[in-house]
């Protein structure tokens, strides 16, 4: 490469860059005065700040989850809708058990209507005005922009936190035959874009109902890896039902997630406002019809200006043929291209893995030395700086002891036979993620076969590579934490060696690169790891002294009936058996089938109520525990209760007061009571 290709080539990556930031920071919030059929962002958080009103937690069962459900159903009302409250006792296959009130809001008649959905329950900890306020400020906000139409119908759920209560409810009943399409809204942060991360299967027809978004942030990547995760939303229960849909999160700012920061001083405007964009969007692109082939599509977003999508059964194909094209190329230049510097080549990217790996963790150890294992840092942008420096480090080193013996053009030929096998591999195993290494691929077979200048060469398949892999390195460590560290400084590794082989010197770059890394983790060494917004987690658990809880167990020949009463009103009942048990009924409720395989020793039955009636088959003689639960602690409680750091905060259950009492399964079939 000539030194103006070079400064080129940076021009485009440090572009590249600052776009892929711009862009992940999500629209310019609407004010109040927009457009009637338009979104705003202001709009909706004026109507969340109705909906929580005195911005306490609502959990389940709770008086203030029933007040915030009655101010949906009036401004559902307001809006020209009819709610009607859907109340059912309703139990998923864990088992975890409570009474849920949905509100469904159906069209007249018996048509099927696209069902925007989100769950109004937050978590004790919080008042959840992101998980998952923000969901239902931006379905109320889109109710109002929409009005009423006969193909759109809503939903909030109930008990989602308590292990998608609601949506098994809704799943199992009447109102279900009318659903089309689901569109749900949820929270993983409390800020950052509204990614489309998951989507029914036989995704192939809503591909054109994504590109109806402005800003779309979706990838088959997410659908795939998603879908391998144990982890759950409304729309799993959905799609084990049998429904399509599409569902949206924000991830940014996880700290928040589930703590009492999750308050409506921490939303993002720019998240409501991309959340409604979205759902408004496609909302009314999907009200035209639904279109179903079965198949699934590879889809990605282009920095979130539109969506590339193909069919996903073309992408072997494409692989093959483009590999096919490179080794015709490569042969008819094979006096440039010698087989030796195809396999030095191939050598650069794997070495390039390994040594981003390696020095990615080295760092990663050194920067969390004072903040010991914790999984995310409350100032981590240095240290995922000195990661993406680590990765573009490491395939320049790499590539400067390999260059020293063969020809840049025949290092560039083993390099894209790499990431040829790469997208082959992925192709046949992992579809929807094969097109992060077969847009690369192809890009350098095509300036192979064209014989495109270094500088074109460089310049196209760092670009290609780039628009792919910079948006996904800039995310994984809000979506994941400490995991993510060394993935991305194998994906920047990854991506630089698609250019590395041809740049004329690598002494000044690779020390320059290697200087910086460690510089940055130094600054990650003098930043405090948590503040007092960013902080660890640690319940405080306040146990009673006396059990008040009473347990009566009845065993016949067929069935073991456990009874377990809370005698101070107690919001959950726990139930923890040692060993395995098949549970029948729970307050006479058949548990919902397990949409897994599970590997649990033991089985633990979670009733939010004061009581709860438990039918299981006989195991024979066995130790269970359980407990009573309330939201909080007293003030001045005394006993055993665990003090909580200064630099941490309550988190999902909360700060709880328990009482627990120990008892047998009797083996025997007579009548055995415990008081």
């Amino acid at each position: 490469m000539t030194r103006r290709g070079v400064t080129l080539l940076t021009a485009v990556l440090a572009g590249l860059l600052g776009v892929t930031f711009w862009r992940l920071q999500g629209p310019v919030p609407r004010p109040a005065s927009a457009p009637s059929d338009h979104f705003s962002a202001a709009r909706a958080i004026a109507e969340l700040r109705g909906v929580l009103a005195e911005e306490v937690p609502h959990p389940v069962g709770t008086a203030a989850n029933r007040r915030v459900r009655d101010r949906i159903v009036t401004r559902l009302k307001n809006l020209g809708h009819s709610p009607v409250i859907q109340r059912a006792f309703v139990c998923n296959s864990d088992p975890s058990c409570a009474t849920v009130e949905n509100i469904v809001a159906l069209p007249p008649g018996d048509s099927r209507v696209v069902l925007l959905t989100a769950h109004y329950d937050s978590v004790a900890a919080g008042p959840g005005a992101t998980d998952d306020g923000g969901g239902v400020a931006a379905i109320l906000e889109t109710a109002r922009a929409l009005g009423p139409q006969p193909r759109i119908g809503i939903l909030f759920t109930d008990g989602e936190e308590a292990g998608l209560l609601g949506a098994e409810a809704f799943a199992a009943s009447p109102f279900a035959h009318r659903v089309d399409i689901i569109v749900n809204v949820e929270a993983r942060g409390t800020s950052g874009p509204s990614f489309l991360f998951e989507t029914s299967r036989g995704n192939a027809g809503l591909v054109r109902h994504m590109r109806a978004m402005k800003m779309p942030f979706a990838s088959s990547l997410f659908y795939t890896v998603y879908d391998t995760l144990p982890n759950d939303t409304d729309l799993s229960v959905f799609k084990r039902a049998g429904f399509d849909g599409l569902n949206f999160a924000a991830i940014g700012d996880v700290w928040n997630y589930h703590t009492p920061f999750d308050d409506l001083a921490h939303i993002d405007a720019r998240t409501i406002q991309h959340h409604g964009d979205n759902v408004l969007a496609v909302a009314r692109s999907l009200s035209s019809g639904v279109t179903r082939t079965g198949r699934n599509a590879v889809f990605f977003d282009i920095l979130g200006f539109t969506i590339v999508s193909w069919p996903e059964g073309v992408t072997p194909i494409v692989a093959l043929l483009s590999l096919a094209a490179l080794l015709i190329g490569s042969r008819s230049a094979s006096r440039a291209t010698p087989v030796r510097g195809i396999l030095t080549g191939i050598a650069l990217v794997l070495l390039t893995i390994v040594l981003a790996a390696l020095a990615a963790m080295a760092l990663t150890w050194i920067a969390h030395l004072r903040a010991g294992g914790a999984f995310r840092l409350a100032y981590p942008q240095a240290l995922i700086t000195a990661m993406w420096l680590a990765g573009a480090w490491s395939a320049l080193v790499v590539a400067s002891v390999l260059r020293t013996r063969f020809e840049a053009r025949s290092l560039s030929a083993g390099v894209a036979m790499a990431w040829h096998i790469g997208a082959i591999a992925l192709a046949f195993t992992v579809p929807g993620v094969a097109y992060l290494f077969l847009v690369p691929a192809v890009a350098l077979t095509m300036c192979i076969i064209l014989r495109a200048s270094e500088n074109v060469t460089a310049i196209v398949c760092a670009f290609a590579a780039a628009i792919l892999l910079f948006p996904l390195s800039a995310m994984l460590y809000t979506a994941l934490g400490r995991e993510a560290l060394v993935p991305v400084a194998v994906l920047i590794g990854l991506g630089a060696t698609t250019f590395v082989a041809l740049l004329p010197s690598f002494r000044i770059p690779r020390r320059g690169f290697g200087v910086a890394a460690l510089f940055c983790v130094v600054i990650t060494l003098i930043l405090p790891a948590r503040t007092s917004q960013r902080r660890t987690r640690e319940p405080v658990e306040h146990e009673l002294a006396a059990s008040t809880v009473d347990v009566n167990v009845a065993r016949t020949a067929r069935s073991v009936v456990l009874t377990a009463r809370s005698r101070r009103n107690a919001d959950q009942i726990e139930i923890a058996f040692d060993g395995r048990q098949q549970i029948l009924r729970v307050n006479g409720v058949v548990p919902a089938p397990p949409p897994r395989p599970t590997r649990r020793r033991g089985t633990i039955v979670t009733v939010y109520g004061p009581s709860a009636v438990v039918e299981m088959k006989p195991a024979g003689a066995g130790r269970a525990r359980v407990t009573d639960i309330t939201y909080g602690v007293p003030a001045g409680a005394k006993g055993r209760v665990r003090e909580r750091n200064q630099r941490a905060i309550t988190s999902g259950n909360g700060d709880v007061t328990i009482s627990r009492r120990e008892f047998s399964v009797p083996s025997s079939q007579k009548l055995r009571t415990e008081n």
